[in-house]
């Protein structure tokens, strides 16, 4: 939206073109006839007009792409979470998601766990999605029980994996969260409790959380 110095100033320029309707007519001649054209006061209205929204959108857009990208990268999660939930359940087998903040940039893969349900990818495996995290954010945390990894057997329910001894599977003991920034410094989280189900939440300051 326009601000109200934005208007008053298109406003001054159109009254300024009222007073001199007639200024600097610009015409062709078609065959010997005269056809009206655009005034230069018209163009350089018109241009004005441009420059200013220019000057106004531009920094308001750059300023609104991280949270944009913020909102899109934790509701991609969060969808991605939910796919591999129903997968599994569908298939009556583990589907899980791995998170991984040492590369660059920031990625998880989602795969079917169902040759060895380790949450870690065997051969044999299927991947189905591989994602990376947008520029401007960045994943600053995943942890379900102190894993960074989460899976969902055949009845949806999430699990954990302990690599031991003894190496077991755990159904997750507490809610799990997965993490993002921007460079707003802006957070958002997915939190998913130990009965399968996901919401996203939001913070200013990455430690006191609201439901988005």
């Amino acid at each position: 939206m326009l601000s109200a110095t934005v208007i008053s100033t298109i406003l001054e320029l159109y009254q300024g073109k009222q007073l001199f309707p007639k200024a600097l007519l610009v015409v062709h001649s078609d065959h010997g006839n005269c056809t009206r054209g655009f005034t230069l006061i018209e163009l350089i209205t018109i241009m004005v007009i441009v420059f200013i929204l220019l000057a106004v959108g531009i920094p308001a857009y750059m300023s609104w792409v991280p949270d944009m990208k913020l909102r899109s990268a934790i509701r991609d999660i969060k969808s991605d979470i939910e796919m591999a939930k129903s997968r599994a359940i569908r298939e009556n087998t583990s589907c899980a998601l791995v998170f991984d903040t040492s590369t660059n940039p920031d990625s998880y893969m989602v795969f079917m766990d169902n040759v060895s349900t380790n949450l870690v990818r065997d051969a044999g495996e299927p991947i189905l999605k591989t994602v990376d995290i947008p520029k401007n954010v960045s994943m600053t945390g995943a942890s379900f029980d102190g894993v960074a990894a989460v899976g969902f057997n055949g009845r949806g329910l999430p699990y954990t994996y302990d690599s031991g001894p003894p190496a077991q599977v755990l159904d997750l003991a507490n809610p799990g969260t997965v993490t993002l920034q921007n460079t707003k410094n802006n957070y958002r989280r997915v939190r998913l409790t130990i009965v399968g189900l996901s919401r996203i939440q939001r913070s200013t300051n990455g430690t006191t959380w609201v439901d988005d």
